[in-house]
């Protein structure tokens, strides 16, 4: 197909094409060819073959993916396209196909041979492929995971005896780790300015998303131009289009998550009623539970086998739970830590539970022969008992409960891809509502705006429709007050007329709470700082200092208690004045904020040895890939000061400060900057290789922490390296495209051999961003390779 590749100063792809179909194509193939390394691996993940390449270090991930049934939703999806939309697809994947077969051998796939010996497979791409990727890159973008985390909880607090936790209603339990309630969380910004607070007179957004810092960088610098539309944004490779964040001239979109609980767990109870086949409680009686299995090839290892089952509920993510209705003894009692009838947040995993219990290792996931192509053969006893249950010789009841998620990609066969070329085509910010108005999930804050002046804030997505109480727990997937419903309608569209803010907080209006745990501080300052600048025109460049304000809110909470501790040494106590003369901003030169990080971690180390929190650190049963949620000491650290409240869990929290201060008194590191610690820690496939050499960028020094708006998330009390943080920065002009500006960590290439692998990470780095390049004549043009492009 027909297509041209020119390129900026920052090697960032402007695809042009004389169609649509064309033009797509041509973004798969310049998407291919340079993120080689990236779609592979993504696309791994999406069909549950991670660890067919890398070996054990993809053995966790490849078993939730079959659990969770993703690649079998994404073909599902697939097959339920329009025929317009799915010949777009296909000709992305064929770009994809084409740029792959022309590109060079990733350096990445060359360390893995020499690690791990024989030769890693290219196959092409399925047809489905970039509806996976897409889900793989927000399967776990949810909340179901604190929902997971939550139900863990109140299990590993009753199971512990403690008095305090059992005094405990369970929901009190789990609003206890609310980041919402006093510790840091990270998440994403986004805000508007009306036309009558900027200097042209036409609106701005702004803003940056906050995810794991991946190498190479989650989204793509890109511009797609053809007769029908010329829009440029940011793109996850691997799918078409600019689902998040775009400029199309005359319109201009961006979103921050809206924290909603879109998808829902369910405690499950199973029985086995014989020849491998099972049934769960309903709310009408026992029902048939779907079962496939899947076989996931290791290389270099044991190939395994999992066992897969659906329930009318959802796919089953965690099993092998003691059954409470066994433990209490009889009946269908609610057993402690539900929610009653009546009550109408990879490769960062290892970071957050880098000293934590491992997750236990999947019940469901076993080895099978080298023929993976072959069933495992049952052993005689379980034969033997499947056989008595059949016959009714031994009670069908196995004693087990497991965790189900419901997720409306899986119900209704649709991942909003019908979204994604009317979005390209809009014009207007109502366009842009238009095109989103069948958008699935996430559920999205949005702020668009047009160059006629509109500007408009409002929710894509759809959400499931329970009163608040019921978004913290699993629901009883046998009770019917528990019932899945239809998903609730979204508002509609709402003008802004002066500023809008987003930044994953309480929402403003009733109707828009879709969720259950929000992050307030960054909002609070956020809308400070662009109130501090009413009556002050602006413009693009004017949105640098937001981005990189480093402010930080909860250290004020902090430090309120650190102020009421007395009996300290002198060294303690010039510890403690230091840090309440502090002007609490994160940066990168501060030597209070390293002080600070010091203090928080020492706190963190002795509360998750307090006997009320030991208990939460027992093994859960969700697998590894589930680690990072739950972490014990990155829960802490984002509940520190409410948890140092706790006298009535037997926390003294003045005499943890006090000692706290003493030990950092005792430190040799007073007179470190924070920058000096506080750098990028970016997360890549390679790292959990044994013996793999993993590519790497230059350790500059960072400001900002978590809940700042200039994220750069550490977990405390065991990193203060940045996993976390703002993975592009973005303002659209909507007077003028040509002075709107972009900029992501890293740069735009996946290879670390390319000059543009890590050009643009000095100037993340200190949150600065570049003027985006419209003008053709300002563009080198790429020779494409014969036969491409024609």
């Amino acid at each position: 197909m027909a297509f041209e590749v020119f390129r900026d100063a920052c090697g960032v792809p402007h695809v042009r094409a004389s169609d649509e179909l064309a033009l797509v194509y041509g973004q798969g193939w310049v998407t291919a060819r340079d993120r080689t390394w990236q779609v592979q691996t993504d696309r791994w993940r999406a069909e549950g073959r991670l660890a067919e390449h890398i070996g054990e270090a993809g053995v966790g991930w490849d078993v939730v993916a079959h659990r969770l049934r993703l690649p079998d939703t994404a073909q599902r999806a697939y097959a339920a396209l329009g025929d317009d939309d799915r010949a777009w697809v296909d000709a992305y994947t064929a770009g994809v196909n084409a740029g792959l077969a022309s590109a060079g051998r990733p350096v990445e796939v060359d360390e893995l041979d020499r690690v791990l010996g024989g030769s890693t497979p290219g196959d092409p791409w399925p047809a489905w492929a970039p509806l996976g990727v897409f889900l793989v890159n927000h399967a776990l973008f949810s909340t179901f995971p604190r929902v997971l985390w939550h139900d863990h909880v109140v299990r590993a607090a009753r199971e512990s005896g403690h008095p305090g936790l059992a005094a405990l209603d369970p929901l009190d339990l789990v609003r206890l780790f609310d980041p919402a309630s006093d510790g840091p969380s990270s998440g994403s910004n986004a805000w508007a300015l009306h036309g009558s607070r900027t200097v042209s007179g036409r609106p701005l957004l702004a803003g940056d998303p906050h995810r794991v810092l991946e190498l190479p960088g989650v989204y793509q610098q890109i511009r797609l131009a053809c007769p029908e539309y010329d829009v440029l944004g940011l793109a996850f490779p691997g799918v078409p289009g600019l689902p998040h964040f775009g400029h199309a001239g005359t319109a201009a979109w961006g979103i921050t998550n809206a924290v909603a609980h879109a998808a829902e767990v369910f405690r499950e109870r199973l029985r086995r009623t014989g020849a491998g086949a099972w049934e769960a409680l309903g709310p009408d009686g026992w029902e048939p539970v779907e079962r496939t299995t899947a076989h996931v090839r290791v290389r270099g290892g044991q190939p395994l086998t999992v066992d897969v089952l659906e329930t009318a509920r959802g796919p089953v993510v965690v099993r092998g739970i003691p059954s409470e209705q066994d433990a209490a003894g009889a009946g269908t009692s609610d057993a402690p830590g539900t929610v009653a009838s009546s009550a109408g947040d990879a490769a960062a995993a290892g970071v957050l539970a880098v000293d934590e219990a491992a997750g236990a290792a999947p019940d469901d996931a076993a080895p099978v022969a080298p023929d993976d192509a072959a069933p495992v053969a049952p052993d005689e006893a379980a034969t033997a008992r499947q056989d008595e249950v059949a016959t009714g010789a031994v009670p069908a009841v196995t004693g087990e409960e497991a965790r189900s998620v419901r997720m409306q990609p899986r119900v209704d066969d649709d991942l909003g891809f019908a979204c994604l070329r009317p979005l390209l085509r809009a014009r207007t910010a109502r366009d842009v509502a238009a095109a989103l108005a069948g958008w699935v999930d996430p559920v999205n804050r949005v702020l668009a705006a047009d160059a006629d002046g509109t500007v408009l804030s409002f929710d894509a997505g759809r959400v499931a429709d329970r009163d608040p109480d019921d978004r913290l727990l699993p629901l009883r997937a046998w009770d019917p007050a528990h019932a899945p419903r239809p998903w609730r309608t979204l508002a509609a569209p709402r003008a802004v007329t002066d500023t809008a803010a987003d930044a994953n907080d309480w929402p403003s209006a009733p109707e828009r709470h879709h969720g259950a745990v929000y992050s307030p501080d960054r909002a609070t300052r956020l809308r400070a700082l662009l109130d501090e600048r009413r009556g002050r025109a602006l413009g693009p460049s004017d949105m640098a200092e937001i981005h990189g304000d480093t402010h930080w809110a909860g250290a004020g909470r902090l430090l309120r208690q650190v102020a009421a501790v007395d009996g300290l040494t002198p060294a303690a106590a010039a510890v403690r004045d230091r840090l309440l003369a502090w002007d609490l901003h994160m940066d990168a030169g501060s030597h209070e904020a390293a002080l600070l990080a010091d203090l928080r971690g020492a706190l963190v180390a002795r509360l998750v040895a307090e006997p009320a929190l030991v208990a939460l650190a027992a093994p859960h049963r969700a697998g590894p890939a589930f680690d990072a949620w739950f972490g014990l000491r990155g829960r802490v650290g984002q509940a520190l000061g409410a948890l140092l409240d706790r006298a009535d869990l037997g926390i003294d929290g003045p005499a943890h400060v006090r000692a706290a201060l003493e030990e950092v008194a005792a430190g040799a590191s007073q007179d470190e900057t924070w920058g000096a610690r506080h750098t990028v820690l970016p997360a890549h496939v390679l790292a959990d290789v044994p013996g793999a050499a993993v590519p790497s960028v230059p350790a500059l020094p960072l400001a900002g922490d978590q809940d700042t708006l200039r994220c750069t998330g550490t977990v405390p009390g065991v990193t203060d390296r940045a996993f976390r943080g703002s993975v592009a920065r973005w303002v659209w002009d909507l007077a003028d495209r040509d002075r709107s500006r972009w900029g992501v960590p890293f740069g735009t290439s996946g290879d670390p051999r390319s000059p543009h692998f890590a050009d643009q990470h000095p100037r993340w780095a200190v949150a600065r961003t570049v003027e985006v390049v419209t003008d053709w004549d300002r563009l080198t043009p790429e020779p494409l390779p014969d036969g491409v492009g024609e």
